[in-house]
């Protein structure tokens, strides 16, 4: 009787063994795939990025560089999850707002569509595009939507169901290539950063979550306050005392 649990605990110490060692090879191809999963995101977003700017020289070749008209899609914010602070203009100046999480009129857009992938974003307090300037800053100070105001925003849905991140492309900058947004880190302004064509770059870029301001928000009476909530704006009452 010994001689058989001994051979019993052998034959499952013997499995436990080959258990451990399915274990371990799962384990290892798990990794593998978890190595493999971000290199085959940069190849899709590498891919994505080609096949848009791929558009662009389409649309461009097909429409010349402003026989289109622009198509307003909404107001909006940008938001960067990062600092919590929204893209604002500020005259001609456009970069970060200086408080954190408030939404100011400053920070409204109009977001305009051209062509696939090439839209502008225009300030509805100033009437003035966002766009390359000649001394190769960026500024909102242009009363026109022409071809150095071109941005591109990716406004794909989120795989995640939470809210659309974009990077900001000027699409002027890099002769005609396009360049990411940066912002300095000393005031907060808008300057043109890496090559759009750089594949690594996206990652890289400043994101802003976008925020659909005609659902959430009401219209703005004052150039500068701070945007309520729908339903949130109480109607003055005149109160007549008798």
């Amino acid at each position: 009787a010994r001689a058989e649990q001994d051979a019993y605990v052998e034959d499952l110490s013997k499995t436990l063994d080959d258990v451990m060692a399915c274990g371990r090879a799962i384990s290892d191809r798990v990794d593998e795939q978890n190595e493999r999963a971000p290199r085959l995101h940069d190849k899709v977003e590498s891919l994505w990025e080609a096949t848009r700017r791929t558009t662009r020289a389409a649309g461009r070749a097909a429409f010349g560089s402003g026989d289109d008209e622009a198509k307003m899609l909404g107001h909006v914010a940008l938001r960067c999850p990062t600092t919590k602070r929204y893209l604002r203009c500020r005259g001609g100046d456009v970069g970060l707002s200086e408080e954190v999480d408030v939404l100011r009129a400053t920070c409204r857009w109009e977001l305009h569509e051209k062509r696939p992938h090439v839209m502008g974003l225009r300030s509805p307090t100033s009437r003035r595009w966002v766009g390359l300037t000649f001394s190769g800053g960026v500024a909102c100070s242009s009363s026109s939507f022409g071809s150095w105001q071109e941005l591109d925003l990716d406004l794909r849905p989120s795989r995640t169901g939470g809210p659309v991140r974009t990077p900001v492309v000027v699409l002027a900058a890099n002769w005609g290539g396009g360049c990411y947004a940066r912002f300095n880190p000393r005031d907060g302004a808008m300057e043109v950063d890496e090559p759009a064509s750089d594949a690594m770059a996206r990652s890289r870029a400043r994101h802003f979550e976008v925020v659909d301001l005609d659902r959430t928000y009401e219209a703005p009476k004052l150039a500068d306050e701070v945007l309520l909530p729908k339903g949130a704006r109480t109607e003055k009452v005149d109160v007549t005392v008798l």
